[in-house]
């Protein structure tokens, strides 16, 4: 079934219809939400003679071993199956295209279209769901006359946790899910069962026991350094190299008529646009690609995700005023002081925290890897916050590596929607990468079907001091694609 993952909607979207569970190709998709079946197959207790509630069920979340999506089908049509760190994940799809069921049925985790239970009140459902903790904000859809509720996620980071069906192996702790790059601190961030595997630690750190740790052969004036990679420090502490040479293997290479690639670092767009005809697959299967290609050996590369959730934002739904954070009343079960509170973060300091910090290939290779495998499409299209947060970790990073120049790679699949939705904000924002010291260009990656106009996109390349916009549709082209900034960014200035 679909390959995607759903997140928590905007009040005003549920304002306006609270039968609706999807929304297409739009950017916001709905929080995992579904009505319970009264009479369903076998094994539950919902009136079919079974004991105990499967929702779940056999096929349900992580159940098996997988590599693609395609190992996690369940053959039930209304569900979405991914495959997220070699474990299976099925949810309910959105109720329209491929995944709809007939009216009055709703998708069940294991059983498919099922008739959902018949309520006159949120008392009735309440009661009726009672012993099931995975089930929260249990209420009676007055348009429908069905019982709803949402799929626990205690610390709101869009994950269920694993007893409930959902990949979160930690659902106290919002910074822990799957697809999360791992950091070096004792922990499973990712839910892969690993603890700090592939983390990454600056300059010649290695991760220890959940500390990063400088080999004391890696400490060169009192910084950790790595020799094999480091232009100032090549082949051993207080050996730089020429300028627009590189360091490879702790040997210093001359640059000739051209520069290093100082950095690429790629700002990749995951909002639910990208779910379309399969577009953020192709765009992370192209990045894995170039990761691994042998032309890239040299290149120094970071990344990272927009939008990412708001910490802030209120949780949607509610059962008394404390749930509201501070953004009641609550009523008839939503945070109504939260309506207008963003899910998704607007903060360029939020964005300018990389996924993988940048580092050379093919060193880095397996954490920006790991970053790209278990991403989903979720969110709004916020530009230029995510721009401005990558121009600003990216300058950071050629301040302190002033032998090599750094440029961002904005992919995207959208104008701006929310945060600051201007095209002409994020033009300024490119524009002011270019007159920063060091100067930090903008390479714009867009995939096909993006709104917007030729002339839009090409007018963001050239504020950011590159050519045009690049277009791209399939993994080859976005792997062509990198390549081709790649070459570019190493011609010097």
């Amino acid at each position: 079934m679909p390959t995607t993952r759903f997140r928590r909607l905007a009040f005003s979207v549920f304002a306006v219809s609270f039968a609706s569970w999807g929304c297409g190709s739009s950017d916001d998709a709905p929080m995992l939400f579904a009505a319970e079946n009264d009479g369903g197959g076998g094994g539950s207790n919902d009136g079919d003679g079974g004991t105990g509630d499967d929702d779940g069920g056999d096929d349900g979340g992580y159940d098996g071993t997988c590599e693609t999506a395609d190992d996690c089908d369940d053959g039930i049509p209304c569900t979405v199956d991914s495959c997220a760190f070699g474990a299976c994940r099925h949810v309910p799809g959105p109720n329209d295209g491929a995944t709809a069921c007939p009216a009055g049925q709703t998708c069940q985790i294991g059983k498919g279209c099922v008739a959902g239970v018949v309520c006159a009140d949120d008392d009735f459902c309440k009661e009726r769901f009672k012993d099931d903790a995975c089930k929260t904000n249990v209420r009676c859809n007055p348009a429908t006359a069905v019982c709803e509720f949402s799929i626990l996620d205690a610390d709101g980071d869009g994950h269920a946790p694993l007893v409930c069906g959902g990949g979160d192996c930690n659902d106290a702790d919002p910074l822990i899910f799957p697809g999360r790059a791992e950091a070096c601190n004792g922990k499973d961030d990712n839910c892969n069962g690993g603890t700090d595997d592939n983390a990454v630690c600056p300059g010649g750190g290695v991760c220890q026991s959940g500390v990063c740790a400088c080999p004391p052969a890696n400490l060169c004036n009192g910084a950790c350094v790595d020799y094999q990679t480091d232009a100032a420090n090549c082949g051993g502490c207080g050996k730089p190299c020429d300028a627009n040479a590189s360091c490879d293997g702790g040997v210093c290479v001359p640059g000739g008529e051209t520069c290093e690639p100082s950095a690429l670092f790629v700002m990749q767009d995951i909002s639910g646009s990208t779910a379309d005809n399969g577009k953020l697959t192709a765009a992370l299967e192209g990045i894995g690609n170039f990761v691994a290609a042998p032309s890239s050996s040299s290149v120094r590369m970071g990344l990272g995700f927009y939008p990412l959730p708001n910490p802030d934002a209120p949780p949607l739904y509610c059962s008394v005023e404390a749930d509201c954070k501070g953004y009641g009343p609550c009523f008839s079960g939503f945070c109504i002081g939260g309506a207008d509170v963003p899910a998704d973060s607007c903060e360029v300091s939020d964005y300018a925290s990389p996924a993988v910090p940048i580092a050379a290939l093919p060193g880095n290779a397996a954490a920006l890897q790991a970053a790209l495998s278990g991403k989903n499409p979720t969110g709004g299209s916020p530009l230029s916050e995510p721009l401005a947060g990558a121009i600003q970790y990216a300058r950071g990073w050629a301040q302190a590596n002033p032998l090599f120049r750094a440029s961002v790679v904005l992919v995207t699949d959208n104008l701006p929607n929310i945060c600051s939705a201007s095209m002409e904000a994020v033009v300024q924002t490119a524009e002011a990468g270019m007159a920063g010291s060091p100067a930090v260009r903008t390479y714009v990656i867009k995939l096909t079907g993006t709104d917007g106009t030729t002339e839009q996109w090409n007018g963001l390349a050239q504020a950011g001091g590159t050519s045009v916009a690049r277009t791209v549709t399939t993994a080859m082209e976005m792997e062509q694609a990198l390549e081709a900034i790649r070459v570019a960014a190493s011609s010097c200035p």
